[in-house]
């Protein structure tokens, strides 16, 4: 399991996911707003979200844990349609996402 950090010093202003949601590298997590700016805070990695550590109007230092993520159980696996591990799908030797086309 990993943990998504907060990388600023502010107040979470919106929480973008749910528990259960599957996130790929890059997805916007939490929006937390630190001098009248609004700042994304995005996944480092993919995978399920196992549980929300924060609320939306809470205040948050650098480095505080605010979802926890859980790793896909077979790193191999890309997606079709998006997200980590519940849906991923082996297509012969290549892996297809809604990001990647076809590769051979």
């Amino acid at each position: 399991m990993s943990e998504v950090e907060a990388h600023i010093t502010g107040t979470v202003w919106k929480i973008e996911v749910k528990v259960g949601d599957s996130l790929d590298e890059g997805d916007t997590v939490v929006i937390l707003e630190s001098m009248k700016m609004e700042m994304p805070v995005e996944a480092e990695d993919g995978g399920v979200v196992k549980e929300i550590l924060v609320a939306e109007g809470q205040s948050v230092s650098e480095g505080d844990p605010l979802v926890v993520l859980e790793k896909c159980p077979d790193a191999r696996f890309r997606t079709l349609g998006g997200g980590s591990c519940p849906r991923a799908v082996l297509v012969g030797w290549r892996w297809r996402s809604r990001r990647r086309a076809w590769r051979g």
